[in-house]
């Protein structure tokens, strides 16, 4: 989910299906050089820069996307469907 305010302020929030995957997610992106916010509910928060350049959004976008495929093929590895 993307969302921002009256200003064009980013920040904006993931959330899971597991609350359990919550800081599994969180560490990952760490691992992989990204800051987010782990919440309870199964939301991760992403609270970027107001200083950000468009450089830096984008590289934290593909990070988030990598971090979203790995954790992706963890999961269907542990939880193949049936």
């Amino acid at each position: 989910i993307y969302v921002t305010d009256e200003n064009d302020v980013f920040y904006g929030a993931i959330e899971l299906k597991d609350d359990s995957w919550v800081w599994p997610f969180t560490e990952l992106c760490q691992q992989l050089g990204l800051l987010v916010t782990p919440t309870r509910n199964a939301v991760i928060r992403l609270l970027p820069s107001l200083l950000l350049t468009e450089d830096e959004w984008n590289e934290a976008l593909g990070i988030l996307r990598q971090a979203l495929d790995q954790f992706v093929k963890q999961v269907v590895s542990q939880n193949p469907p049936e």
